[in-house]
């Protein structure tokens, strides 16, 4: 099976935690954007264009912020999942 990786240096991302505050802001990783996601739709437009990466709590919050942000026109290459 042929796979095809791509690596992205941090310069090449914006990546957006789109976890709750409380939790984003109990374990905070730099250089993030904070959004959660029910204010990604209304703040989308202060993520930079970049490709992006999701930090999410769960599946339903990562696929969600992942559909809103590729509706918005958004490219999503990539996600982290952190665990409570």
């Amino acid at each position: 099976m042929d796979l095809n990786y791509v690596s992205y240096s941090k310069e090449d991302v914006a990546i957006v935690d789109t976890r709750d505050y409380q939790d984003s802001f109990n374990d905070i990783i730099d250089q993030a954007y904070s959004i959660p996601v029910p204010y990604l739709s209304r703040h989308f437009h202060n993520i930079p264009d970049k490709n992006i990466v999701v930090i999410a709590s769960d599946v339903v919050g990562r696929n969600v912020s992942t559909r809103i942000l590729r509706n918005k026109g958004k490219r999503v290459v990539g996600y982290h999942m952190v665990k409570d």
